[in-house]
């Protein structure tokens, strides 16, 4: 995984196990997690791979970007985890919006598109990582983990397709 601090020039690289990756839980009360994918199969693994971590709490999950601001506003999760290619809305303007209105919130995308154009538009839309749906959840939990500590992240797959490994902000 490739990893670094926003807003830091460029990230660095390492494993989930490295130094600069944290690899055990999170200290603190749980980080609240709120899904917006439409892919209900997947969030339910991921809802109950999260459920056995102690600094994870999922507090809801949408099937849309629609009212996801609004969600957001409601639920005041610490983590979203939004998928790029849904019905409604489109996810990277969604992602825009809740950026400017709710910059505490970080939000790790997690598609199963790995292309360079989508991957720079969700990091100019405030993205903190990128990760590809066929990693193991194991993987994904630790990225979470990664943007929870304020961590960019990207997954190996995503990092190959970058030109630009950090956001151009």
């Amino acid at each position: 995984m490739t990893t670094g601090s926003r807003p830091s020039a460029a990230p660095t690289s390492g494993s989930p196990s490295s130094a600069a990756a944290p690899s055990a839980t999170l200290s603190g009360p749980p980080r609240r997690v709120l899904f917006v994918d439409d892919n209900a199969a997947l969030v339910e693994a991921l809802r109950l791979k999260l459920s056995q971590q102690p600094d994870f709490q999922v507090c809801g999950h949408l099937p849309t970007a629609d009212d996801l601001v609004t969600t957001v506003a409601a639920l005041k999760p610490d983590l979203v985890v939004l998928d790029i290619d849904m019905p409604g809305r489109s996810a990277l303007a969604v992602l825009g919006e809740l950026t400017q209105g709710h910059p505490h919130v970080r939000t790790l995308i997690l598609s199963g598109y790995i292309r360079e154009d989508f991957i720079n538009q969700a990091l100019d839309a405030g993205a903190w990582g990128y990760v590809a749906k066929s990693e193991e959840p194991d993987a994904i939990v630790q990225t979470l983990r990664q943007v929870a500590a304020g961590q960019f992240t990207f997954s190996a797959d995503v990092a190959r397709h970058m030109r630009h490994p950090a956001p151009r902000k």
